[in-house]
């Protein structure tokens, strides 16, 4: 016979303690997602590890933003936003978007903006994407936005994305000498812009 209890509190604080320990030992590439605010004059972001790819036909991509962040009030006004993949270099921007913008301080690196395909894409960024917002999906205390690819720029082959394994800033590195670029059956453009 299985017998099932309704979790007490203390339960539901160890199991949440080791779900967060368990999904933080998975390596995640760290990225700023982004949208401008009101008359597309201040653009908002956030650090995010929780970007990923949905289908390639038609492309799509998916951002999680809890419902508490300053972005999520944007993004439910906004139809696009970019995900600017960040260089292992960028740790300290990485951090800088993780707080809150009062919490930046002076020692925070100077953040470059420029605009693609009507949204806010960091300048030093290793790649970037721009989604035009198809659907909004609530999940738990977070939002999917499921976004269709507009625009997008691929890495440079000598570029090293920064990533983020149980607490720590790391790099993604290969492990030998080819290139995701070599293996590209597109070949493309390095930028390219739809809509």
């Amino acid at each position: 016979m299985i017998r099932s209890s309704e979790p007490t509190a203390a339960t539901r604080a160890v199991e949440e303690a080791t779900f967060r320990t368990v999904v933080s030992s998975f390596p995640a590439s760290v990225a700023v997602a982004a949208a401008y605010g009101g008359e597309r004059v201040e653009p908002h972001g956030m650090t995010a590890s929780s970007f990923l790819a949905v289908s390639l036909r038609p492309m799509l991509v998916l951002i999680s933003v809890a419902r508490s962040a300053r972005l999520h009030a944007v993004l439910e006004r906004q139809e696009r936003y970019a995900v600017s993949l960040l260089d292992h270099r960028q740790a300290a921007l990485a951090r800088g978007f993780a707080g809150a913008p009062a919490d930046r301080g002076r020692d925070a690196p100077e953040i470059h903006w420029r605009e693609v395909s009507g949204a806010p894409v960091l300048e030093d960024a290793c790649a970037h994407v721009v989604a035009e917002i198809r659907d909004r999906h609530r999940a738990g205390d977070h939002t999917l936005f499921i976004g269709e690819v507009r625009a997008m720029a691929p890495p440079a082959r000598s570029a090293t994305p920064l990533s983020y394994q149980q607490g720590r800033f790391g790099r993604v590195a290969a492990d030998d000498d080819r290139w995701v670029g070599d293996l590209d059956p597109w070949g493309g453009p390095p930028c390219i812009v739809w809509g």
